[in-house]
């Protein structure tokens, strides 16, 4: 009797052990590589490839697997220029992943992690998630190496930025205390990049709407979505706030189109592509705008999102004239300076998840 239940305790831990890796880190499938594919994109559910024949997206292959069940909007990052690292979305649990698509060993790997974000980022080396008590510093092998517990109840915004030694991110710090009538401050918080010691927290204009910030060359922007009179009256805005990193000097652009909400990095340093909020136009609009001259264009793309559900979810620079942009499941090939669909694909998934292009 006492050999039959040691046995069954054993069997208890052995399954315990198993299940714990299972859910911290395991490798799947390998990725399905194309040798002739320019870009690739992620789905919750499949891997796509295609290529670019002049002005035209070749489908070369659409492979049905699982990545996950739900990944955290705007998530995916490019790191060390081999792999695409995203994170989970789900309730706070010990089951959610970041996932690392491997695309030079055509592998993809999983760990299960308390950290998981929509707020990520990357200085190229790290991964870095903000899941409003905790900034985390990842390698790549998805573990934890640095991590800032925040004192204080923070409400983080997309993106963790990195410029030279140091982490940019924009929020707010709570200041009312429970009971009380909701408060809150904006700020601008300065990391050290190794250690992610808190070096600065610079309080910004109260009056501001903010979600997203982008660094862009030395300078941090911040689109204001709207300007705050009062808990529930809000002025419409046109502008963008432009933070000098050197000095934390901070200056506005004035946009002809109002409610700019969120940047999307692209290649050329000069070019900023502004997404404006389609809730307050009733339209999928963006503007690009060219930092040395002043000049900016607007650019419609509303026929992708008739239904008004869906967000560019992300950006590529092919050259002076032209971006590969996703939007819900339709992937464009756009020539920007002369407003035109050069080649569109319905993409037979949904919910696209990231972009990875092949000579990143």
């Amino acid at each position: 009797m006492k050999k039959l239940i040691a046995l069954i305790i054993t069997l208890i831990i052995a399954c315990i052990g198993i299940l714990f890796w299972n859910f911290t880190s395991y490798k799947q499938e390998p990725l399905p590589i194309q040798a002739d594919a320019d870009f690739y994109i992620v789905h919750t559910n499949a891997i796509s490839a295609y290529r670019l024949n002049g002005d035209t997206i070749e489908t070369l292959k659409s492979t049905k697997m699982w990545i996950s069940d739900q990944i955290a909007w705007r998530s995916a990052r490019t790191v060390d220029q081999r792999y695409l690292i995203m994170s989970e979305d789900g309730v706070k649990s010990f089951g959610e992943s970041l996932i690392k698509l491997d695309f030079q060993d055509a592998t993809i790997q999983r760990r299960a992690t308390r950290h998981f974000s929509h707020v990520t980022g990357t200085d190229g080396k790290y991964f870095y998630t903000n899941d409003y008590g905790q900034l985390t510093k990842f390698d790549t092998d998805l573990k934890e190496v640095k991590a800032h517990v925040f004192k204080e109840d923070h409400f983080p915004e997309q993106n963790i930025n990195v410029y030279k030694d140091k982490i940019y991110m924009t929020g707010s710090i709570r200041t009312s205390k429970p009971g009380e009538d909701w408060n809150a401050k904006n700020v601008l918080f300065i990391f050290d990049k190794e250690n992610l010691d808190l070096l600065d927290t610079v309080e910004i204009d109260q009056d501001l709407s903010t979600i997203n910030s982008q660094i862009v060359g030395d300078k941090l922007y911040l689109p204001i979505a709207a300007y705050q009179e009062d808990q529930q009256n809000f002025i419409r805005s046109y502008d963008i706030a432009v933070f000098q990193l050197d000095t934390l000097d901070m200056q506005k652009i004035t946009l002809d189109t109002h409610s700019p909400e969120v940047i999307h990095p692209i290649e050329d340093q000069d070019l900023l592509f502004i997404e404006h909020s389609s809730y307050e136009h009733g339209q999928l609009l963006a503007t690009i705008y060219d930092t040395k001259t002043g000049q900016e264009s607007l650019h419609d793309f509303s026929q992708f999102d008739p239904d008004g559900s869906y967000w560019i979810s992300s950006v590529k620079q092919v050259d002076a004239e032209r971006l590969v942009i996703t939007i819900g499941d339709h992937l464009l090939l756009y020539n920007w300076k002369t407003k035109t669909v050069l080649s569109q694909v319905r993409t037979e998934f949904e919910a696209i998840s990231g972009l990875w292009w092949a000579n990143n």
